[in-house]
């Protein structure tokens, strides 16, 4: 049997990225996307076994029956955990408040939000993302980094055997959003506590 990856694709760090070299390597016909019932990008197996059959194991049967290798999309680890125990769960951190302002800046540009930075970063919603879609460290069989890339790739090729190409999709176009001040970066930390204890259990292993 193929191995099956599901990759928990944190908002804003990187994983578009990923997801495109993926289908890139493994052919978009192997790969199944849960971006939510409402999103274009999600697979119709998910539409019909997660939104409306609400039959997790009947969707894991299909899709290990329609010969499917990778699961992608913003969803909590918790949701596929136990319906897909033997697959490997991967996924992409980024430094928490950077991942923050770039959601920020997402949403001011796709006409999503009109509050200023502050009102963003303390509406629950918008804190601790990482945390909440992760849940506990050891689920993953994988953890990359943003920040360093090219040597997650690598990593990744060797903890898993899945091979990616380095590529950069999705990057921030130049706006005239006015940058955070040093007063509101202190802030977006503050709000992201459990993300960042998470961030600095996972940096280590990047380290020079």
């Amino acid at each position: 049997m193929s191995p099956f990856y599901i990759f928990v694709h944190l908002p804003k760090t990187g994983g578009t990225s990923l997801r495109l070299a993926a289908a890139k390597q493994l052919g978009w016909s192997r790969i199944l996307y849960d971006y939510g019932r409402r999103e274009e990008l999600t697979s119709p197996l998910v539409v019909e076994w997660i939104y409306e059959r609400k039959d997790p194991q009947g969707f894991a049967a299909a899709a290990r029956a329609g010969g499917y290798q990778i699961l992608s999309g913003h969803f909590p680890v918790d949701r596929y955990r136990e319906v897909f125990s033997d697959a490997s769960f991967l996924t992409w951190m980024r430094e928490p408040s950077q991942r923050v302002w770039s959601a920020y800046r997402h949403f001011k540009r796709r006409g999503n939000f009109d509050g200023t930075l502050m009102e963003f970063c303390h509406t629950d919603e918008h804190r601790n993302v990482q945390a909440r879609f992760m849940g506990e460290l050891q689920v993953f069989d994988f953890i990359g980094v943003q920040e360093h890339y090219t040597l997650s790739l690598q990593m990744l090729a060797m903890d898993t055997g899945l091979k990616l190409e380095e590529r950069r999709a999705n990057q921030t176009p130049v706006d005239h959003i006015a940058p955070p001040t040093p007063e509101e970066w202190q802030v977006i930390a503050s709000l992201n506590e459990a993300d960042y204890a998470l961030y600095r259990r996972v940096l280590p292993r990047f380290a020079d």
